[in-house]
């Protein structure tokens, strides 16, 4: 009889045992499982982030190229109005030394004869 209790014992002990070992075992399986879901979770926000942060990079560098060329536009404006103004006056000038020989009628008489009015002079 003392043989038989300590023989049921053990294999009482060895199924608590064994019982154990496999709940041990499905915990580390399910905490393996949870670790590799968390690393690929973290991999993927890894990516996305650096995803994100190469959006951002380009959105940077578009709005960069935007300034710079809305820049160099109005540089571009002031420079053709500038030169337009320099052009007006200069044309201005020129019409002035030109013409205001042939208008003055103080003035025609010093005229050269190349520069001077072809035509008649009108009655007045």
């Amino acid at each position: 009889g003392d043989l038989r209790r300590q023989l049921a014992a053990v294999a009482t002990a060895s199924r608590v045992s064994a019982a154990k070992d496999r709940a041990f075992a499905d915990r580390l399986r399910r905490t393996t499982l949870d670790a590799k879901r968390r690393r690929a979770e973290t991999e993927g926000l890894r990516l996305l982030n650096r995803a994100r942060a190469d959006r951002d990079r380009k959105a940077y560098d578009v709005r960069a190229a935007l300034v710079r060329e809305q820049t160099e536009h109005e540089m571009l404006i002031a420079t053709l109005r500038r030169e337009a103004a320099a052009f007006d006056a200069g044309v201005d000038a020129a019409e002035q030394v030109l013409l205001t020989p042939l208008l003055d009628p103080r003035a025609r008489a010093t005229v050269t004869p190349s520069l001077r009015d072809p035509r008649p002079p009108m009655a007045t």
